[in-house]
Formats: C-alpha cells, structure tokens, sequence
C-alpha cells in the first residue's frame, strides 16, 4: 500500500533539505481516517513573499519591474537554469517541473531565488559527480586513447613499410 501523499511530500522534502535543495519546509503532515481513498494534509511553513513561477510568467516578476525587460528576462533564466542544474548536482529528477510547481523569491539584492513545490513524486538517485571527478575522467579517457594510439603506431608503420611495392605504370603501345 502506498504511503498517504502528505507523508511522501514531507519525507522528500526532508531529504531535499538535507541535499541542500531549496524546496518548501514541512512542519507536520496528517491524514483523515478513511478507508479510501486516503486524504492527507501537509503543513508547510509560509513563504509569503514567494510568487508562483507560472504568475511571473504571464505578468513579470514585481521586484524587476524598473529594470529593462530583456535584463529581468536573462537574469530570471540565468537562475532558472541553476536552480535545475542544482536539482541534477543533488541527484533530484521531477516528473512534473512546470512553472506551478516553482515558487520565486526575489531578495533585496535582486537576484531571483526558486523554491522546488509538490514534491510527492521526486526521484532522489545518488549526487552528481563533481566536475573535478569528470576532468580525472576524461584525463584518464584521453591517456587511454593516447596509450592506444601508442601501441597502434607502429604496427601502422610495420605495415605501411612491408607493403607490397605500387605496380610499375605500363606504357601504353
């Protein structure tokens, strides 16, 4: 039997705040005892200043609005795309990520920070690697290669120098 949403949404959002992901704050989740379906409640802590992503879609975001369009734009889309790159670091996959299920807070300094919602039905999988495990890696692929080439090498010259002779070209008569 699968666990009541509200308890699923707490424990990944336990686990989400734990990989440093930034994701609604779960205070306390309960369920209505029915046989079914099951009903349950999550209780969350506010975040009254936060707009929902899909509002800032169709109507700007307040805290940039003296700011030229086209800079609120890039700079919105410049963090959209580490706050995903944040959720792939920590290993978290969302089946669902459309602009309902983020919330948007922009802080004094401007900069717009996410906040991950609904998040009953996330995969948490092992951390990305680093990006130093992945030079070592592709350091190790290239010395590989470079070994491999090494080896190869003269053989190709073995074979190129104990080739048969080109046949001699014949005057035609």
């Amino acid at each position: 039997l699968r666990p009541a949403k509200a308890r699923l949404e707490f424990d990944n959002a336990l686990l989400l705040a734990a990989r440093g992901v930034p994701a609604v704050v779960p205070l306390a989740w309960g369920e209505v005892d029915w046989i079914w379906p099951r009903e349950s409640f999550l209780i969350t802590r506010s975040r009254d200043d936060d707009i929902p992503f899909a509002a800032v879609l169709e109507g700007g975001l307040p805290g940039l609005a003296c700011a030229p369009r086209p800079w609120a734009a890039r700079r919105l889309a410049v963090e959209l795309g580490r706050f995903f790159a944040l959720l792939h670091d920590a290993g978290v996959a969302h089946p669902d990520p459309h602009p309902g299920n983020l919330l948007v807070e922009v802080p004094p300094s401007g900069v717009p920070r996410f906040c991950l919602i609904d998040v009953h039905a996330i995969r948490i999988g092992r951390p990305a690697p680093s990006q130093a495990y992945f030079r070592r890696q592709v350091r190790g692929a290239l010395d590989d290669v470079s070994a491999l080439r090494a080896r190869r090498r003269p053989q190709a010259t073995r074979w190129w120098h104990n080739r048969a002779p080109p046949p001699t070209p014949r005057t035609l008569q």
